[in-house]
């Protein structure tokens, strides 16, 4: 066997593998319309922040869930109703999966406000937490820990998508109804293989 012979017959077997590989993608996104398992953005950090009422809201509490979350400066915003809205339109949607809860991360420390926005906005069923806490660790989780900037004169209008392990999935912009459908599509992947 020559060297030009033993040459060409790697590169077949290296293009024939690459080939194969590639098809065996093709076919586990295909089923399901997503690639989400095979995306990881990081695992979300340590952190210690707190509902309404005090009880405390902590990184453990988020294993062993598949989360959407998000994140909102003032919880009495345009925007923070219409992300509201589409919670809720989330958790009539997916229903049937009681495995996918919400988490809404604010800087608001008004527990009245809180509590107003819990009553006239959050389904019955306890899916969707809403927590505050320090503005200084708030501000290091959303930033740091799930990568969102925070501008002083916008809210971050994004959606996050954290699986049962604490890995960060996806993310998703909250006024592109493309990208909502996308989350949707990849809420369903995740649900499959998890």
């Amino acid at each position: 066997m020559n060297k030009v012979t033993f040459r060409r017959e790697g590169i077949l077997t290296i293009l024939c593998v690459v080939f194969l590989f590639s098809l065996g993608v093709h076919i586990v996104t295909r089923d399901n319309g997503t690639n989400v398992g095979s995306i990881y953005y990081g695992a979300v950090p340590g952190f210690n922040l707190q509902h309404a009422d005090e009880t405390p809201f902590t990184l453990l509490d988020l294993r062993g869930e598949t989360w959407v979350i998000n994140y909102v400066k003032n919880i009495q915003s345009s925007q923070s109703s219409i992300m509201a809205d589409q919670i809720n339109k989330f958790a009539q949607d997916w229903g049937i999966n009681h495995e996918i809860k919400f988490l809404t991360i604010t800087h608001e420390t008004n527990i009245a406000a809180i509590q107003s926005f819990i009553e006239n906005n959050r389904p019955s069923e306890k899916r969707w937490e809403i927590i505050t806490g320090n503005a200084n660790k708030i501000t290091e989780l959303v930033q740091n820990g799930f990568h969102i900037p925070i501008k002083k004169d916008s809210e971050p209008n994004r959606y996050i998508l954290v699986d049962n392990n604490g890995q960060i999935r996806g993310y998703y912009t909250a006024s592109d109804q493309s990208e909502l459908s996308r989350l949707s599509i990849d809420v369903n992947g995740l649900m499959r293989i998890s």
